[in-house]
């Protein structure tokens, strides 16, 4: 086994950014703070009073008027760019995980230190940033913005995809090295 002493400081460093994308893109994957509203935000006696946010899943509603309490319900009959930028999302999920289990492998494995296996590593990191970020447009172009605010889900998301291609460009460095 090769490991990670033996690993470039490129490597290394592209390792870590790809550990904090995943971490960071499935927190906010998972969340429902996508998009949030304050309804009567304006009406400095009902702020703070009812509050509404929405995920790529699940929405969140709390009224806080007369009773405390929050109930949340799944996202089901939404359009067709809602269910596409669910599958962006997913598809880019799918290639950051693969990305980091080759990287990985290559890492940690001797058989596996040549240039293939980084190559799809690469492009599965590119790959998944541009999923990412497609998915993140179409979530946030179709809402409208005069009424909701970008809640910290999407803030780690897109967070995430600057990870990504930051290990994407690290990773290319060690491919330049080679």
């Amino acid at each position: 086994m090769a490991g990670l002493r033996t690993a470039s400081t490129w490597l290394r460093i592209s390792l870590v950014m790809l550990i904090l994308a995943i971490i960071l893109f499935v927190v906010g994957f998972a969340t429902v703070y996508w998009i949030e509203a304050e309804w009567y935000k304006h009406d400095p006696r009902l702020r703070g009073k009812s509050f509404w946010s929405y995920g790529l899943w699940e929405q969140r509603i709390c009224m806080k008027q007369n009773f405390i309490g929050c109930y949340n319900a799944k996202n089901s009959n939404q359009p067709a760019w809602f269910h596409a930028a669910q599958a962006m999302e997913c598809l880019g999920l799918i290639c950051l995980v693969l990305a980091f289990i080759i990287l990985i492998l290559y890492t940690c494995v001797t058989s596996m230190r040549r240039r293939n296996p980084l190559i799809l590593a690469i492009i599965l990191t590119f790959l998944a940033v541009a999923f990412i970020v497609i998915g993140v447009a179409i979530f946030v172009t179709k809402f409208d913005t005069i009424y909701f605010d970008v809640g910290w889900s999407l803030a780690l998301a897109i967070a995430a995809a600057v990870c990504t291609f930051v290990s994407g460009i690290l990773s290319l460095l060690e491919l330049c090295t080679k």
